[in-house]
């Protein structure tokens, strides 16, 4: 890790399961050494606030971050993040494609 991750993640607010914590504007991924036992990396989660300038340390033992609402609607509770022991990004989903739509500075898909 370098001075730069620890520095952010020394600031972060420590939360529990259950705490309720504000909406997030940003959620920032810190890779570990260290693999979870499906052999993914694990990940410090981090989510941050605008207004306030706070971090919130979300996870520490995370090997995937699941994007959507599952509770409301499953159905759309469909893309993934997780890093290979190489520590690959991968983003994928079990019933959605993804369509490249413009690559230039940014890199933007439509999911379908």
């Amino acid at each position: 890790m370098n001075k730069k991750q620890q520095e952010l993640l020394d600031k972060c607010v420590r939360v529990n399961v259950n705490d309720d914590i504000p909406l997030l504007d940003g959620i920032l991924i810190i890779q570990q050494r260290r693999l979870h036992d499906s052999g993914y990396r694990m990940m410090y989660v981090i989510g941050q606030t605008f207004e306030d300038d706070k971090y919130y340390l979300l996870s520490t033992y995370s090997d995937v971050i699941d994007i959507g609402n599952m509770f409301s609607n499953p159905a759309h509770y469909d893309v993934h993040l997780d890093i290979n022991s190489n520590g690959i990004i991968r983003i994928w989903s079990n019933g959605k494609k993804f369509k490249s739509t413009f690559r230039v500075s940014s890199c933007c898909f439509d999911v379908f």
